[in-house]
């Protein structure tokens, strides 16, 4: 793509975000905290009182890693699963290295673009940017009630079965295992809920595993899949 089509896509993405700044403030949600739930497609911005002011549909455009400077599209992120993101994209490569924090909007721009969604949102941690595709941004309803994140567990427990997997098929499966560790860790669905900290917990661990000086990580990882299956019983 062209330096003058980029210039124009990001002219008219800026006066898309700064209609989805003026929504924001026309409902009292500028400021406030989000939460988002990617297994049924809700993001919202909540009060203090965890109640939603302000919700929205959304799927994942892109993410970009700030460790090694790469955008990740959505559909080829392994560890969504395909209904969390927005299909493929004609023409826009799956992964692309070397790129600045510039280069990750322009990719996330072009991608909600072609898949027709209202309005971007970069959802931040320590680790990367996941840029959302947000749809229908509309003021709360009296019937939303709080998003129930749910358990965490099953996915996690996915997780850990896939790398224990992978070391069986004698793959060195530690920077998967640091990568979800952080993941886990950084997980903003459950902030502040009772599944914070034992997921917390789970993900340092996990991560820690990537450090490991032998990549025969089996036992500890066998060890954390039955911990976290003891933690999914009701």
């Amino acid at each position: 793509m062209h330096d003058d089509d980029d210039e124009a896509l990001a002219e008219r993405w800026t006066q898309r975000q700064a209609r989805l700044q003026t929504l924001l403030e026309s409902h009292g949600a500028a400021g406030l905290d989000f939460r988002v739930d990617l297994g049924k497609g809700q993001f919202w911005w909540q009060d203090g009182a965890a109640q939603p002011v302000v919700v929205a549909s959304t799927r994942v455009l892109s993410s970009y890693a700030l460790s090694d400077r790469s955008v990740l599209m959505g559909w080829a992120n392994r560890s969504l699963p395909p209904d969390a993101t927005v299909p493929a994209v004609t023409g826009i490569p799956e992964r692309i290295d070397d790129c600045d924090e510039t280069d990750a909007w322009t990719w996330a721009m072009r991608v909600a673009e072609a898949v027709g969604c209202h309005f971007v949102y970069r959802a931040p941690n320590s680790q990367m940017w996941v840029f959302l595709g947000l749809w229908d941004v509309r003021a709360a309803a009296p019937g939303d009630e709080p998003f129930d994140p749910g358990s965490p567990w099953p996915y996690v427990a996915l997780v850990l079965e896939s790398l224990v997997a992978g070391v069986d098929e004698g793959r060195d499966v530690r920077t998967l295992a640091r990568n979800y560790g952080r993941t886990f860790t950084d997980d903003h669905l459950r902030k502040g809920t009772t599944l914070e900290a034992p997921l917390t917990a789970i993900g340092e661990r996990l991560a820690a595993l990537g450090d490991a000086p032998s990549p025969d990580i089996r036992g500890e990882l066998v060890a954390l899949r039955d911990e976290v299956a003891y933690l999914d019983v009701d």
